[in-house]
């Protein structure tokens, strides 16, 4: 019986101190992070990863827009009889 009241009273312990130490741990790291993300070389990086992805998204845009034109051309030109897929992209404009 004494055993596992000790027990219990190791794990209550343990878990507290633990608790104490993890968060001030917690905090610790956090505090960090913050000052990680406020630092001057982290806002050079993230404005430089936000123009890339700016351009890129641009590019994209502008290929997948043209690639649409070329797809809408050819079914225009590939179905003259006024039915078929030309017929249906025209009415949902």
């Amino acid at each position: 019986m004494k055993f596992r009241f000790g027990l219990i009273i190791g794990i209550a312990v343990g878990y507290v101190l633990g608790a104490r130490a993890g968060y001030e741990r917690y905090q610790q790291i956090q505090s960090g992070w913050r000052s990680l993300r406020r630092s001057e070389p982290a806002q050079r990086l993230g404005s430089e990863v936000r123009d890339f992805a700016d351009r890129t998204g641009s590019k994209l845009e502008q290929k997948a827009n043209r690639g649409v034109d070329q797809l809408s051309g050819q079914l225009r030109s590939g179905s003259d009889s006024g039915g078929g897929p030309s017929s249906e992209m025209d009415r949902m404009r």
